[in-house]
């Protein structure tokens, strides 16, 4: 049997990482989809700049320009909320998990 810790551990892990990838792939397909469409490349400083901030904050500029719906942006938000709660729980989580190995 699993115990409860290592369950959540796991479960909080691959909905970490789910969110993640679905964050990844509205930036990297949806919102340079868009910034192309309207004639501005994210790779124009080089790659490695083309995953900054300023990039995102371009999109919803864009979006906001032309009139364009800002799903992918809140969705985004939505996805850095996520993010920012799970990891410290996963930290968190993994820091019992650790203590309680070295204690037993």
């Amino acid at each position: 049997m699993v115990p409860v810790m290592d369950l959540l551990h796991y479960a909080i892990t691959i909905v970490l990482f789910s969110v993640v990838a679905v964050g990844v792939y509205i930036v990297r397909v949806e919102m340079y989809r868009t910034l192309r469409r309207y004639d501005v490349d994210p790779y124009s400083r080089g790659w490695r700049y083309a995953g900054s901030w300023s990039w995102v904050l371009k999109y919803r500029e864009v979006c906001t320009e032309h009139g364009l719906s800002l799903r992918y942006w809140n969705s985004f938000r939505w996805c850095l909320a996520f993010a920012k709660v799970l990891t410290p729980i996963w930290l968190l989580l993994v820091g019992v998990q650790f203590w309680r190995d070295m204690v037993r």
